[in-house]
């Protein structure tokens, strides 16, 4: 089965989520999330027009938070320059705990 390749995440020691990439899977009636080792994580039921964008989505997940990662990084790394990074770094880490389920 074909699969489109996603970036590695950043992982750290609050990670609990099947590590990334995932993938959704070509074809078939039904979308499927895998993971890199080819293991099945979840099918999406139908919810008609959206399934396919809901499973890229739920694919995704890995990729979102690890990006929020870095650019929480770069924000705390500028915040005396940048007026608007505190309030932005406390979203992004209150995005990465209820991703991480904190």
């Amino acid at each position: 089965m074909g699969r489109h390749r996603l970036t590695e995440i950043k992982m750290n020691a609050n990670t609990k989520h099947t590590p990334g990439p995932w993938a959704v899977s070509d074809g078939g009636v039904f979308p499927a999330i895998w993971d890199a080792d080819g293991r099945h994580l979840a099918t999406m039921s139908d919810c008609g027009d959206e399934m396919e964008a809901n499973a890229q989505m739920m694919a995704a997940a890995p990729d979102l938070l690890a990006a929020l990662r870095v650019a929480l990084d770069h924000m705390q790394a500028s915040i005396e320059t940048c007026r608007r990074a505190p309030h932005d770094i406390a979203a992004a880490r209150a995005a990465i705990a209820k991703a991480e389920g904190r």
